[in-house]
């Protein structure tokens, strides 16, 4: 063994001094990180309650009654007029659809959605097959009701409704 006064310590000693010193750096800057942490304030809470409350009450409100911003007002409802010519090119528009589906497959569509596939299309129409060439056609949109049946006049279902359309677009 070494002498104590001048030699250097054993080799376990060593390590052991550099654990103790690790230790203690350690221990000291935890020490110092809590010193300079402050705490979190305790009324924070209270402003979360407050916020929370603003936001539910608010949001509540633009459910139940929405500014205009957040929900626009409808667009105004066609005239009758308009209607009855709308509808009047929409089943001239059919009739057309159905007579080359007829032309095209020996018979009439057992149902309307085998022309017009778009539920949109079909909203307010009522089709019947009445036999294999025979059909009926019945639109309503709005006030205006219109009956179309094999044989009628194509001329007779439009009627005036390309002058109201030309009338209302000046």
């Amino acid at each position: 063994m070494a002498d104590p006064a001048g030699s250097p310590p054993p080799r376990g000693e060593e390590a052991r001094s550099a654990v103790e010193d690790v230790l203690k750096d350690q221990a000291e800057r935890a020490d110092r990180r809590k010193q300079a942490t402050p705490a979190p304030p305790r009324d924070r809470t209270a402003q979360q309650w407050v916020a929370s409350v603003v936001l539910v009450g608010m949001s509540v409100w633009i459910y139940v009654a929405p500014p205009s911003v957040v929900r626009p007002p409808p667009p105004p409802v066609a005239s009758a007029p308009l209607q009855d010519a709308e509808l009047r090119l929409t089943l001239y528009q059919v009739v057309l659809r159905l007579e080359a589906h007829q032309q095209e497959a020996g018979a009439l569509p057992e149902r309307l959605d085998q022309v017009l596939e778009a539920p949109e299309d079909r909203e307010g129409l009522e089709y019947v097959r009445l036999a294999p060439d025979r059909f009926r056609l019945t639109g309503v949109r709005g006030e205006a009701v219109i009956l179309f049946e094999t044989g009628d006049s194509v001329d007779d279902l439009l009627g005036n409704a390309r002058r109201t359309l030309e009338e209302v677009r000046s």
